[in-house]
């Protein structure tokens, strides 16, 4: 079984990827925004991913689409293998790989979690400047697992400084590297990177989620949404001008969390943690895209094994592989027309498998850690 549960799953997801009702919507990103990033980079005006990214997207052959597209899959399969020697758990991969989908395949956050993971392992292994450039090089390629760095930082005891030496040399790094391929200035690179602290409630978030449902009794819709920043925002109407408090969510929420692991001060890694972190800041924000399950579910495996949440994340990755991309369109007709209130349920069952997480994480991995004595 453990021979075969790889191979197979990836198999499945290869093959649904070129599947009409996959590839049609997942391939969306790559014809729109990497494919054109990769031959147009330093004349396209606003780039709006971090510089590893715009990096990793230079880096692959775009002679044609066709091409430029089976070099991304067969880039995200090699990190697929990286992350299964790294957590050598081939059952658990290869279930989250059926459960997440082909998305994995047509986004560049398996490059992220891969990164990220390798930090992880690096740090479990007491190889702390490795583990703090692989987060470096994370963070510059996609910017939430910065919120591991506090964590990170305090369990490192009196070897933070190697790390924290190492994680800044890499971000350097990736900015040299690409000021010097694109010609572009530091700020003018930071400028493009797009960081927007925007008001509005993307549709598919617990935020939304909650809204929707209590406009439903208190000023009964559909209001509809708006493309916004490359996202589906709810209409103020759902909110009645209350975004400003929503801004304040993310950042509490993950302020809290470390309230407490600062008071419990943690002397070793505890991978729960890091999922709990993760966690908190995708159910907490405004924003919600498909493939941040991407970013939880992957690093599940480095966890002690947890047969209930395991299932919590693996069904949260059907439900959102069956909202995006099988039924994104319609689910939108949910807001804007009031039809297909089913998909909206499989939405709200999504992120309330996601909060159930999250709270199972802070109930039984979190509030029960002690102080640990010094030897």
């Amino acid at each position: 079984m453990k021979i075969f549960a790889f191979p197979l799953s990836l198999a499945t997801v290869i093959f649904l990827g070129f599947q009409q009702r996959w590839h049609y919507t997942l391939s969306g990103d790559l014809i729109n925004y990497y494919y054109p990033i990769a031959r147009h980079v330093w004349t396209a005006g606003t780039l709006i991913y971090p510089p590893g990214a715009n990096l990793f997207f230079l880096s692959l052959p775009a002679m044609s689409f066709s091409i430029y597209q089976v070099a991304f899959i067969c880039v995200d399969i090699i990190f697929l293998l990286i992350l299964l020697a790294l957590t050598k758990k081939p059952i658990m991969l290869g279930l989250l790989i059926l459960a997440a989908g082909p998305i994995i395949l047509f986004r560049f956050d398996l490059l992220v979690v891969t990164l990220m993971v390798a930090a992880l392992v690096f740090f479990q292994r007491l190889r702390y400047g490795l583990s703090g450039f692989f987060l470096g090089l994370a963070v510059a390629t996609k910017i939430f697992p910065i919120v591991l760095l506090p964590y990170l930082l305090l369990v490192a005891g009196r070897k933070f400084g190697r790390f924290l030496l190492a994680f800044v040399a890499a971000i350097v790094l990736v900015f040299l590297v690409y000021a010097g391929t694109t010609g572009q200035s530091m700020p003018a690179i930071i400028a493009n990177m797009g960081f927007v602290f925007s008001g509005t409630v993307h549709m598919e978030s617990v935020l939304g989620t909650v809204l929707t449902m209590v406009t439903a009794f208190t000023n009964p819709g559909p209001h509809g949404v708006s493309f916004v920043a490359a996202v589906w925002a709810l209409d103020p109407l759902y909110y009645l001008g209350h975004e400003r408090l929503f801004r304040l969510l993310l950042p509490v929420s993950i302020a809290v969390i470390y309230l407490i692991i600062f008071l419990r001060r943690p002397r070793m890694l505890d991978i729960s943690v890091c999922l709990l972190l993760i966690g908190t800041m995708i159910a907490a924000s405004q924003l919600f895209s498909p493939q941040y399950m991407i970013w939880l579910a992957f690093l599940l495996p480095l966890a002690k094994n947890n047969r209930v949440n395991s299932i919590l994340v693996l069904a949260a990755l059907v439900c959102t592989q069956l909202i995006y991309p099988l039924n994104y369109g319609e689910l939108i007709d949910f807001f804007n027309k009031g039809a297909n209130l089913h998909l909206f349920l499989i939405l709200a069952a999504r992120n309330f498998l996601l909060v159930a997480f999250v709270w199972r994480l802070v109930k039984y991995e979190l509030l029960p850690i002690l102080p640990a004595k010094k030897s």
